[in-house]
């Protein structure tokens, strides 16, 4: 008798402090004006703790033994965003402006495990690599309402892919001659997908810069890039304020029509260094000698595509906990995400 009196109590408090309608993300002010950078960097070879020291020291050895089996990964991502929003008690809405980037890079075991375990004259190792670089721009309209406990939140947006290039057929060799001497060599062959014609960046066989291409994304008209090449997705966030400190939230985000990239740029790119045997340079002239060549464009061509672009469907869970009176002292969030 006394559990469901107990049982009886907890409900009625949770009932009544529900009427307290919180939010997961809540707003701060009426309006708010803003403009957003974000920087992200992720590597597995090092840990903070290893680089941030007065004298740094690599040790290849104990790195080659470290890494995992699939080697080494790192990925580099932008986010620059700018935002206006109008926020009154039972709704809300607002407009903003982003673009977002990424890059990926990997490189297998091999190469670590071939400078870090020592190599004898005329050994050879090869390095797969594997990288990736994608941008784009993205404008969309967020609309917010209240009922009770209960707020929703959808966001239409347009977004137009700027650059994407899909992971190329590339490699890394290493030779060690019998001189001493290490000849390593990068070729890869790749394709990249934009919405104008990239291939005045490689006029020459070499690398002439972004120019020309800035000169024709300015010449491009805006509402029709939009319009004809953009494409369209759908976000919605659902929350449920359980208590004072206490709210659920389930939210998706919804591809509805895929963007389009209208060329394609692809060609072979290589890459060559030479190191002098070390310990000659360093009893010589106690330098290391080295040098380069590259990179080396061939085999450019472009051509008209109708290159579908889909940002992922993602479907998830959050969670936000704030003990002390609904303070933000605390704040747990717990996300469960499907994609």
């Amino acid at each position: 008798m006394k559990t469901k009196k107990l049982f009886a109590i907890a409900l009625a408090s949770i009932l009544t402090v529900a009427t307290v309608n919180a939010e997961i993300n809540p707003s701060k002010r009426y309006v708010e004006i803003g403009l957003d950078l974000s920087l992200a960097a992720m590597q597995n070879a090092f840990r903070i703790t290893d680089i941030m020291k007065k004298d740094l020291v690599i040790d290849l050895t104990e790195l080659s033994r470290q890494l995992p089996d699939n080697g080494f990964s790192a990925n580099l991502g932008m986010d620059t965003k700018a935002y206006i929003s109008f926020n009154f008690k039972k709704f809300g809405f607002g407009a903003y402006a982003q673009v977002t980037s990424n890059f990926a890079l990997g490189l297998s075991k091999d190469i670590f495990v071939f400078l870090g375990e020592g190599f004898s004259a005329g050994q050879e190792s090869t390095t797969a690599v594997s990288t990736g670089l994608e941008a784009y721009a993205e404008v969309g309209v967020p609309v917010r309402l209240k009922f009770g406990n209960w707020t929703v939140k959808a966001t239409p947006a347009v977004y137009v892919p700027v650059i994407y290039i899909p992971q190329p057929t590339a490699s890394i060799t290493v030779k060690a001659e019998d001189d001493g001497t290490i000849n390593a060599t990068a070729n890869a062959d790749f394709a990249i997908y934009s919405i104008v014609d990239t291939s005045s960046a490689f006029a020459g066989g070499t690398f002439t810069g972004f120019e020309g291409i800035l000169s024709q994304l300015q010449q491009l008209d805006i509402s029709s890039t939009i319009f004809g090449m953009g494409g369209f997705d759908l976000g919605v966030n659902l929350d449920y304020a359980v208590s004072s400190s206490f709210d659920l939230g389930a939210y998706a985000h919804i591809p509805i029509k895929p963007a389009e990239l209208n060329y394609k740029t692809s060609g072979n790119v290589t890459f060559t260094a030479s190191v002098d045997p070390i310990l000659t340079g360093l009893t010589k002239n106690g330098s290391l000698n080295y040098s380069f060549e590259g990179p080396t464009f061939s085999g450019i061509q472009t051509s008209q595509v109708a290159y579908a672009v889909n940002r992922p469907f993602r479907l998830g869970a959050e969670l936000a906990w704030r003990p002390f009176g609904g303070k933000n002292w605390f704040v747990q969030p717990g996300k469960s995400e499907c994609r």
